[in-house]
């Protein structure tokens, strides 16, 4: 049961909050809105988080090394602990004593190294942004000596807060007396998330230090960071751990229909509580419940941000039904008069390679070419490199094929060399690379399915299509695989996404217009 407010007031349990949340009003500034540079204002939910966080015992020690602040998208966790990052690099954050009342007192930190993580840089830019406006916009601008920059904040004392978006290795052996780990649910294996964190903790563990999570409900599965930190809160729960200084602050609220209005908006109002306009807050609910019913967000994404629900959902990428409807068996494509432009995505061994051509009238794709590992071939098997090769120029060859679009991963030999044949033809588009380009060809095509403006008829690239599943990633949601090793190929897919990518930039390019000049790229 976590400390409530009563247990502050009346004395049960003392803190140091109360003079962080004195310091705070005092010395930061409302950072953007209608409000800022007026004085900062803590709303009573973030101000009962603080005087949880900065509880103490009868020696003076805090009640908890390290918390988790769960709440739903908007809630105001990023503000909240740039308030507390500004108040751990300045204010009275460390026990120094009592007071004549029996009241603990704080003072500063001595050289303290305040780090704010996340596993991208724009990410931690989220919450460092604000760090800065806060100190700009208040009193605490003329502390002396206070440098104010994009990316830090120091002062006399060796007072430091930086942003962190390093590798686990990079981080090992910081010094650092307090850090803040933005967005935790996105701290995924593949990004190296648990390692990061691990790090950072054994870090707070040498210097005495602490350490906030903030996330949204994490997904069941993932292995993210919030994920363990969750599983760990439950066997503390449980008794199953020595420890027990975990402090896990969260609000989670369940409601059978998220568009049922009636049922559905007294649940956001709870789980938005005081950041609802309702009860004097910034939050419009009734945009949040039309976010909720947004025929684009998938219901286990809304029960998640919106209502903090752990949900697992569905991760298989467009529905059934959505491309069912795309569905037409009359197409075909005329390869002496029609427009088409290219996606080709592949692997080398143990997997398979796809090309895609996409009409530029229509939208329609067709499958030109998918060479899959056969069901009983050899470990050694390889996607035949001089098939693929010649296909392509084949096509490239062609006037009406106006673009083609390819991620190089493993291919860059065969396309170097293409490229230098055809070099007005080429575009390079790394999928695994450049996740934030690629997340945006992926909802584009999303999109454009769901919207019908695409259409298909082969079954073997809705094959491919259909066994996509999505990964949430800091840069935007990309497709996978179910497993990693799974014999369920989506090649075909990725080239679709990338024969669409490579039709939209023909057209800006001019090439449906009459009399236009081809102008080709890989």
């Amino acid at each position: 049961m976590l400390p409530s407010l009563e247990d502050f007031t009346s004395g049960n349990i003392k803190t140091l909050g109360w003079e962080v949340l004195a310091w705070g009003s005092a010395m930061l500034g409302q950072p953007d809105g209608e409000y800022k540079g007026q004085s900062w204002e803590y709303t009573p939910e973030q101000a009962l988080f603080i005087l949880r966080f900065y509880a103490v015992d009868d020696e003076g020690r805090f009640l908890y090394r390290r918390a988790v602040l769960e709440r739903v998208k908007g809630w105001g966790k990023s503000p909240l602990v740039a308030a507390i990052c500004c108040t751990e690099c300045f204010g009275p954050v460390r026990f120094d004593g009592w007071n004549a009342d029996g009241e603990p007192v704080g003072a500063p930190a001595y050289s303290p190294l305040v780090q704010i993580a996340a596993i991208s840089d724009s990410q931690a830019d989220n919450t460092m942004v604000l760090v800065g406006e806060m100190l700009a916009e208040g009193e605490a601008a003329n502390i002396r000596g206070i440098d104010i920059l994009l990316s830090k904040v120091t002062a006399p004392g060796q007072r430091k807060i930086e942003k962190v978006t390093a590798s686990p290795r990079g981080r090992e052996g910081n010094r650092a007396t307090f850090v803040v780990m933005d967005e935790t649910h996105l701290w995924v294996p593949a990004e190296k998330g648990p390692e990061l964190a691990a790090a950072l903790r054994r870090n707070a563990a040498k210097m005495g230090a602490r350490t906030i999570e903030t996330t949204n409900a994490h997904v069941p599965g993932e292995m993210s960071v919030a994920e363990n930190s969750y599983n760990a809160f439950l066997e503390m729960m449980a008794g199953g751990t020595y420890d027990t200084a975990l402090l896990f602050d969260s609000r989670e609220v369940h409601v059978d229909d998220i568009y049922d209005k009636n049922k559905a908006v007294p649940a956001l109002l709870e789980a938005y509580g005081d950041a609802a306009k309702e009860r004097g807050g910034w939050v419009d609910i009734e945009r949040i419940f039309a976010e909720v019913c947004d025929p684009n967000v998938k219901e286990h994404e809304a029960r998640r941000f919106y209502f903090n629900e752990k949900t697992e959902g569905k991760s298989t990428w467009i529905s059934e039904n959505d491309w069912k409807n795309c569905y037409n068996e009359a197409i075909h494509l005329d390869i002496e008069n029609d427009i088409f432009a290219l996606g080709f995505k592949g692997a080398v061994r143990n997997g398979a390679a796809a090309l895609v051509a996409c009409r530029l009238t229509d939208n329609a794709l067709f499958l030109l070419g998918l060479w899959e590992k056969p069901e009983h071939a050899p470990m050694d098997w390889e996607v035949p490199y001089a098939d693929v090769d010649a296909r392509i120029r084949n096509l490239l060859k062609m006037e009406i094929c106006f673009k083609l679009v390819a991620d190089p991963e493993h291919w860059q030999e065969v396309l170097g060399r293409m490229y230098a044949d055809y070099p007005e033809k080429v575009e390079e588009f790394w999928l695994t690379k450049n996740r934030g380009k690629a997340a945006k060809a992926i909802e584009q095509f999303e999109t454009a399915a769901k919207s019908k403006r695409l259409q298909w008829a082969d079954p073997n690239l809705s094959k491919h299509i259909l066994a996509c599943h999505t990964l949430e990633t800091p840069q935007g949601t990309i497709i996978r695989k179910e497993t990693e090793k799974s014999k369920r190929y989506i090649s075909a897919a990725q080239a679709a996404v990338l024969a669409l990518e490579a039709a939209m930039l023909s057209v800006e390019e001019g090439a449906l217009n009459s009399g236009s000049s081809f102008i080709y790229s890989f």
